[in-house]
C-alpha cells in the first residue's frame, strides 16, 4: 500500500470521527426532541425514550474509539517503516517531555467523554428528581431514566479507562 494511501486513510478516517461527534449531538438532540415534544396529557409514558440518550452517546463514542483504534494502526505501522524516518522523528516529538506536559491534544477525548457522561448525568438527574417529587405518573419511568443515566455515566468512564490503558501500551 503506498504511503499516500495510508494518509488518506488516516485524513478520512479522522474526518469520521468528526463525523460521528456531530451525529452525536444530532442523534442525542433529536431523541431529547422526541422524548418532550410528546408530552402532552395523553403520553405519560414518553419519557421512557429519553433512556435511549445515554445509549447514543455511548455508541457513538464507541465508534470514535473505533476509529482511534484504526488511526494509531496505521501510525504503528509508519513507524515500524524505516524509510519513514520523518514519521519516527514527529512521534518521538509527540512522546517528548515537553509536549506531554501540555497534553493540548486530549481536549477532543474529554469531551469525547465529558459530553456522554454529561448527557447522562442529565438523564439520571431527572429520574431522580421525579422519584423525589413523584413528577412522572409511572415510577418505573423514573427508575429507568436512572438507571439509564447510570448505565450511560459507568459504560462513558469504562470505555475512557479501557482506551487510555490500551493507549499505554
Amino acid at each position: 500500500m503506498s504511503d499516500n494511501k495510508l494518509r488518506d486513510e488516516v485524513m478520512a478516517n479522522q474526518v469520521y470521527q468528526r463525523d460521528l461527534l456531530k451525529w452525536k449531538i444530532i442523534l442525542c438532540g433529536g431523541v431529547l426532541a422526541f422524548g418532550l415534544g410528546f408530552t402532552g396529557e395523553n403520553t405519560p409514558n414518553a419519557y421512557v425514550s429519553l433512556c435511549a440518550i445515554p445509549i447514543c452517546a455511548v455508541y457513538c463514542d464507541l465508534l470514535v474509539y473505533d476509529a482511534d483504534l484504526r488511526i494509531a494502526t496505521k501510525a504503528y505501522f509508519y513507524q515500524s517503516q524505516n524509510e519513514l524516518n520523518l514519521i519516527g522523528e514527529y512521534e518521538q516529538f509527540l512522546r517528548s517531555r515537553a509536549v506531554k506536559a501540555t497534553r493540548w491534544w486530549d481536549f477532543r477525548k474529554y469531551a469525547v467523554v465529558g459530553s456522554s457522561v454529561t448527557l447522562s448525568a442529565i438523564v439520571a438527574i431527572c429520574g431522580i428528581i421525579g422519584i423525589y417529587s413523584r413528577a412522572y405518573d409511572v415510577i418505573e419511568t423514573c427508575i429507568g431514566l436512572t438507571l439509564s443515566g447510570l448505565f450511560g455515566i459507568a459504560s462513558a468512564l469504562f470505555l475512557r479507562r479501557k482506551r487510555t490503558r490500551h493507549a499505554m501500551h
